[in-house]
């Protein structure tokens, strides 16, 4: 064994990890992590950078006028209110949680027979925080609901059929349409695209979705149905 595995292995045996359960949530590695450094008090917070003298301000980013702490990041920003009602109305059933600790609760009571509800809420969070190092160090700002589709599109897809993934881009008078085919697993099979000028946001989506008539096969047409997944 390596030294670190020996000293891991050594700081486990002295007791046991309170957040074990989290692995029934069955996060992807990297939004696991990122919740295990939530757990540790290990991300860099605007209260935790000022604590360490790296920042000037305990402000949320987002305007919310509140310091942020991971209570705040987790469960009371602002932002992450927008994408939680947005997935309300889209038919998700995310729990109404005011810190940590409640969403602590609500996610293990919820980590056998409601899962799936867990891992939105995670993804939801990291994808909340990702749109926020954006927005600080790149000056890009993405709406609520390309944060909930982005948090959508990483649940597995347990489909017996084919998927197909449409979005419309709209900079100024040009539009770029696409969409994306793939099969149950999730792979790749076909894309198409194009780029036109608009005058009319909703012509624009209905050009979009006429894609679709590019990229379906034949064999699409003897299967049981297909997802159109949109994108704005």
């Amino acid at each position: 064994m390596t030294v670190a595995a020996m000293a891991y292995r050594e700081n486990s045996a002295k007791g046991e990890y309170q957040f074990n359960w989290f692995k029934d949530l069955r996060l992807h590695p990297r939004e696991n992590f990122f919740w295990w450094r939530i757990l540790k008090n290990a991300i860099p917070t605007a209260c935790w950078l000022f604590h360490r003298k790296l920042s000037e301000t305990t402000m949320c980013p987002w305007g919310c006028n509140e310091e942020e702490t991971l209570d705040h990041c987790t469960t009371q920003c602002s932002k992450v209110k927008q994408v939680l009602e947005i997935l309300r109305r889209w038919g998700f059933g995310m729990p109404f949680v005011n810190s940590l600790q409640e969403l602590l609760i609500e996610l293990f009571n919820c980590r056998k027979r409601n899962s799936g509800m867990g891992r939105i809420f995670c993804y939801t969070v990291y994808q909340v925080w990702r749109a926020r190092n954006d927005m600080k160090h790149h000056r890009m700002c993405r709406s609520p609901s390309v944060v909930a589709a982005a948090v959508l599109s990483l649940l597995p897809k347990p489909f017996k059929w084919p998927i197909l993934e449409q979005w419309t881009l709209l900079p100024s008078n040009q539009a770029g349409l696409g969409i994306i085919a793939r099969d149950h697993h999730g792979k790749f099979l076909i894309a198409a695209g194009r780029c036109i000028e608009h005058w009319d946001v909703l012509q624009a989506e209905i050009l979009a979705a006429c894609l679709i008539c590019e990229v379906i096969w034949d064999w699409m047409r003897d299967v049981m149905g297909s997802l159109l997944k949109w994108i704005a």
